[in-house]
């Protein structure tokens, strides 16, 4: 049976009806098919609400009170309104969904590594893209807003690295939104591919003015062959109008490497789901994460991970803090397939409630369908330490200087493993920022 479609979900297929010939690379049938299956998978379920299992704690109605604006020009930017390069490394720059050559520095980094958007390269070299989209399928049935971005795909970046290539310095992607009153939806697709024993280091900003509303859907699609090793760190920092989901989908090959980092604290109602899939013997994840919302933010953390051989290894930790009557959601299930013996995955969620009103929806899962694993689980969530609060009462810090000193201090266990690097300090930064806006409405609250 058909479910009858929302309001909102109706003008998403109306839209992409209308834009469908515009898009970059209308003129190719095979993106062109691309774009029509996912945009029929989309029409059976439409944007996803809470009868739906997978997101039964997140709802995206905050999309129904927005003015959505399809195809709308970029706002003028120049280069001295945007936030510092955090290194020496290249920069690729999207403002407001589109890339901007002109913003963006150091594309040509070395031999075996191609920086590039979408949108250029789907005119200039579509035989080197189409294997890749289509490598994944876009099946995304069970996966509506990956299919959403699938039938709008037509900009994002693109890292492209051959057999043992080395990016050297992090590679900079910077999404910069700018404010308006209307929403802009923006649709990027990305795509990392990692030849044999190829690494680098990617960081990822989503930034906006703190008035900025938009409806941001992205998908990132990943692939390391043996040996490869990418580090992809990410902070959704979007205005507070903003509904932002995000979806990254991995394959791991034998012996490579897959490290990923998100800390959010923007928008109204954000998601950020990672779906890794380790399909060698040798093939080993790190998700790590940090939350942090205040008022009545909703911030969902969702990670899918399948372990489909043996000889797999994931580790996963995340940690939030919650203020006011903010909630948040962490779902992370870890599925071991049969015969993925010798299969090592471990789950840790911790959140800290500030306040009375705030909240978390917790939901670890285990599906083990092989003998000789070693797979754990654990979730906590809790206040501050009344003991250590009065131990630092006692030596006279004020209690909103205390409260912050032990919200830095319960996060650490997620930053203390960084190396000294320029994406550690990004982290530690916005964290300690965050801590010192609680402190300082306390303080004033008084």
């Amino acid at each position: 049976m058909t479910m009858a479609l929302s309001e909102t979900s109706q003008v998403f297929l109306d839209r992409y009806a209308e834009l469908r010939g515009r898009l970059a690379g209308a003129d190719l049938p095979w993106l062109a098919k691309i774009r029509e299956d996912a945009a029929n998978t989309f029409r059976v379920t439409g944007v996803p609400t809470p009868r739906m299992e997978d997101w039964k704690y997140t709802n995206l109605k905050a999309l129904d009170a927005l003015e959505l604006v399809f195809a709308a020009r970029p706002a003028e930017v120049r280069a001295d309104m945007l936030p510092a390069k955090l290194g020496d490394g290249p920069r690729l720059v999207f403002v407001d969904g589109r890339f901007r050559a002109d913003l963006s520095d150091s594309l040509e980094i070395g031999e075996g590594i191609r920086l590039a958007s979408l949108a250029d390269l789907l005119s200039a070299d579509p035989g080197f893209i189409e294997p890749r989209l289509a490598d994944f399928g876009d099946n995304a049935t069970g996966a509506p807003m990956l299919a959403l971005n699938g039938a709008f795909q037509e900009d994002g970046y693109v890292i492209a690295l051959d057999a043992n290539a080395d990016a050297g310095a992090a590679i900079e992607i910077l999404f910069w939104d700018t404010a308006g009153e209307a929403a802009a939806v923006r649709q990027p697709r990305n795509l990392i591919v990692a030849a044999a024993n190829s690494r680098a280091e990617i960081i990822e900003r989503h930034m906006g003015a703190g008035s900025s509303r938009q409806f941001f859907n992205g998908a990132t699609l990943i692939t390391l062959d043996a040996g490869a090793a990418i580090g992809h760190y990410r902070v959704q920092s979007q205005g507070a109008g903003s509904v932002h989901v995000n979806t990254i989908r991995t394959r791991i090959e034998a012996d490579a490497r897959y490290e990923s980092f998100i800390l959010a604290e923007g928008g109204e109602v954000a998601r950020d789901e990672v779906q890794v899939g380790l399909m060698a013997a040798g093939a080993y994840a790190r998700l790590d994460g940090i939350y942090l919302a205040d008022g009545a933010q909703v911030l969902d953390s969702t990670t899918t991970t399948r372990h489909a051989a043996p000889n797999t290894t994931c580790q996963e930790t995340y940690k939030g803090a919650l203020d006011g009557t903010a909630r948040a959601v962490f779902q992370g299930a870890i599925r071991v397939e049969p015969g993925a013996d010798g299969t090592d995955a471990q789950m840790s969620n911790k959140t800290l409630l500030l306040s009375d009103d705030a909240e978390i929806d917790t939901k670890p899962q285990l599906e083990i369908y092989a003998d000789e694993v070693k797979c754990a689980h654990g979730a906590t969530t809790g206040e501050l330490d009344a003991e250590a609060m009065f131990y630092l009462r006692s030596r006279g810090i004020p209690e909103v200087e205390a409260r912050g000193i032990l919200v830095e201090g319960f996060l650490d266990e997620v930053t203390e493993a960084m190396d000294d690097t320029p994406f550690a300090h990004l982290v530690r930064g916005h964290v300690a920022a965050w801590v010192g806006r609680g402190v300082k409405e306390k303080e004033m609250k008084g």
